[in-house]
């Protein structure tokens, strides 16, 4: 069992306790949770974006969600499913994206991922976000992928979990990071690797495949 290292913000006050949770392997599957927004699609038109996800699970996944959810109903902006880029931009026939993502999968093995310090940017997709530590086994990961999907010139990698997309005035989000607190410091056990389309809008991305770390 994993134990998060500290309560969640009290932004939300109705989740404000320690989490507890635990994270099992999964295998290879093609389908999708409730967690998803949607169903999988089964096509891969020409220019669609596909991106590797690490996602918590269980109930710290649930209290994230509730984050997401609540922040994103405050500001009307999208909701996404709780999770870490791994790699994105990758391009392609899907077959061949679910055979190379299976390939990084099999290339690495579970691990623990840590969350830190809240911060902001002037950035749609990272306007709100949470550090994740850059440790060895996430530093793999990423070079594994990059290798793997022939990622020459990928930007420097700065792991996160979005909590909120958008463009804001930097005094709301510093509003915001205000009542949250400068850090969410909760961990989780990396077990699964997760392939999602993300070509268009968030309310458009769905999840392909997910491939267990053993």
């Amino acid at each position: 069992m994993v134990k998060a290292e500290r309560a969640l913000p009290h932004l939300l006050p109705f989740i404000i306790y320690h989490l507890h949770f635990s994270l099992h392997p999964s295998s290879f599957t093609l389908h999708t949770s409730s967690a998803d927004l949607g169903k999988p699609v089964s096509l891969s038109p020409v220019g669609e974006t596909y991106s590797l996800w690490f996602m918590p699970t269980g109930d710290l996944c649930e209290r994230l969600s509730q984050i997401l959810q609540r922040l994103s109903a405050r500001y009307g902006t999208p909701e996404f499913s709780p999770h870490i880029t791994l790699l994105g931009g990758c391009v392609g026939p899907r077959r061949e994206l679910i055979r190379q993502s299976a390939r990084v999968a099999a290339a690495l093995r579970p691990f623990a991922l840590r969350l830190g310090e809240i911060d902001c940017r002037d950035e749609y997709f990272r306007s709100l976000f949470v550090h994740a530590a850059l440790t060895e086994p996430l530093r793999k990961a990423h070079q594994v992928a990059r290798q793997m999907f022939g990622h020459t010139r990928e930007p420097s990698f700065m792991p996160h979990l979005s909590l909120l997309y958008g463009n804001f005035p930097r005094s709301q989000k510093e509003e915001v990071m205000a009542a949250m607190g400068p850090r969410l410091d909760v961990q989780f056990k990396v077990r699964s690797l997760h392939l999602y389309r993300t070509h268009g809008e968030p309310r458009y991305w769905r999840r392909v495949a997910s491939f267990g770390l053993k």
